[in-house]
């Protein structure tokens, strides 16, 4: 059967893709399918990528929908810097000035139903910088522009440190039809944000729309690094972890995040010290999947640069999960795991969904307020307040206490993942009572 050619009234997700070399912004991305699509119907998508495409049959299977009974229809939206590019930043700013649809991200904003927008899941805030601000507000103050109603999925708001951002994003939720914190903590930066303007029917606390993200098997290949891992360990805990290139590929970039000290160094010394303290073996987890080197994001780069700075009888002891593109089968691998810690938030909700013992190295606010609302807020190591020594201890503290973690968890969980079902369907009631469909 062929697809339709329009998708007219669709509801429109943004900021977020369905396959991303970062794992967590696909996890969003199949997440936010997998939950918006039996709630009301037909879903397309704003992405960064060319042209009109629809998603392949492995985008619906790794979401957990039929694949003979959905058809999402994929909008390409990159917002190049070439002013004669349909999908430039230039015709963006023309369509927001004229309310016209000028360019492919007005034109699928003009006829979508409502903007669903996720803004990465953690950058409606100038954490990031100014420049990605901008690029996450454009598609909201186009469907404005549109009339068109805007929900903010489940996110972080803030940091906003500079006084512009801060009214702007006020603004822009003061404007949304609804908005959604992803956990207590950004909760009360939406209220504060917000201050006179704050509506609890409209503006509500939910939880990462990641934590209802199927868990699906990769290729047997991507298993047997567990399984190798496994017989190295012969008995002994396996221990997960994830380190972020973000942080770790460039020299300086810890200061960037206001580390009191070198990143990649902790991670060094972490994975010795959890081998030293019981682990048998360690699985490094890479969550953004690029194959470069240090000027890229590259989970897999730092994760190499990690195996080779260790002394040869602890190496061999380190695996590197790979062989795998969706972080529905990143989950498969961690769910295999006895213990799991990581700087990549997603990579951790990976983790925590499947009920595995989870701490993080947190580069940012945005990981804590997941972590309590599953009684673990205690695994969370912040390195801008902890030195290096004071991160690996912590850590180490975590490893060996991982029974009574993994209970708290698995406790909480239940809950947290009905707050995931409980505020799509707030989300789909509200679209319903502002008769968008």
């Amino acid at each position: 059967m062929v697809p339709p050619i329009h998708h007219v009234n669709a509801a429109l997700v943004a900021g977020v893709e369905f396959r991303n070399r970062n794992l967590g912004v696909s996890a969003l991305g199949l997440s936010a399918l997998a939950l918006l699509a039996p709630r009301i119907g037909a879903v397309d998508m704003l992405d960064w990528g060319r042209g009109t495409r629809f998603a392949d049959d492995s985008i619906l299977r790794h979401a957990g929908l039929s694949t003979g009974d959905t058809t999402v229809r994929m909008h390409g939206f990159r917002q190049t810097r070439k002013p004669w590019a349909p999908d430039s930043a230039y015709l963006a700013e023309l369509a927001i000035r004229t309310h016209l649809p000028v360019g492919t991200g007005a034109r699928a904003i003009a006829r979508c139903s409502a903007l669903l927008d996720a803004s990465g899941g953690d950058s409606f805030a100038d954490i990031y910088g100014r420049h990605r601000f901008v690029r996450v507000a454009r598609p909201k103050w186009i469907a404005f522009a549109m009339k068109r109603p805007v929900v903010l999925l489940p996110q972080t708001y803030g940091p906003y440190e500079d006084p512009g951002t801060r009214r702007e994003a006020a603004d822009i939720v003061a404007r949304s039809t609804c908005a959604v914190a992803r956990d207590a903590r950004s909760y009360e930066v939406l209220k504060e944000l917000l201050r006179d303007r704050f509506d609890p029917s409209r503006h509500l606390v939910g939880t990462d729309m990641a934590f209802r993200l199927p868990t699906i098997d990769p290729p047997a290949e991507s298993l047997a690094i567990v399984e190798k891992a496994r017989n190295c360990a012969r008995g002994s805990a396996v221990a997960g972890f994830n380190i972020s290139g973000l942080i770790a590929n460039a020299p300086e970039n810890w200061k960037q995040y206001r580390f009191r000290d070198d990143y990649f160094a902790t991670c060094i010394k972490f994975v010795s010290r959890i081998l030293a303290a019981g682990a048998g073996a360690v699985v490094l987890l890479p969550h953004v999947i690029i194959d470069g080197g240090a000027d890229t994001e590259s989970d897999i780069h730092a994760s190499r640069r990690l195996v080779d700075a260790l002394p040869p009888i602890e190496r061999e002891r380190v695996f590197i999960a790979g062989g795998f593109e969706f972080p529905t089968e990143a989950k498969a691998i961690i769910r295999r795991l006895d213990w799991f810690s990581g700087s990549r938030l997603h990579a951790t909700i990976g983790s925590l969904s499947n009920g595995v013992s989870t701490a993080t190295i947190a580069y940012s606010d945005k990981a804590r307020g997941i972590f309590e609302a599953l009684g673990v807020g205690d695994t969370v190591a912040d390195p801008r307040r902890l030195t290096g020594d004071e991160v690996v201890e912590h850590q180490v503290r975590c490893f060996v206490e991982r029974d009574l973690h993994r209970a708290a968890i698995r406790e909480r969980l239940p809950g947290v993942l009905a707050t995931a079902d409980r505020q799509m369907d707030d989300i789909a009631r509200l679209l319903r009572d502002a008769r968008i469909r």
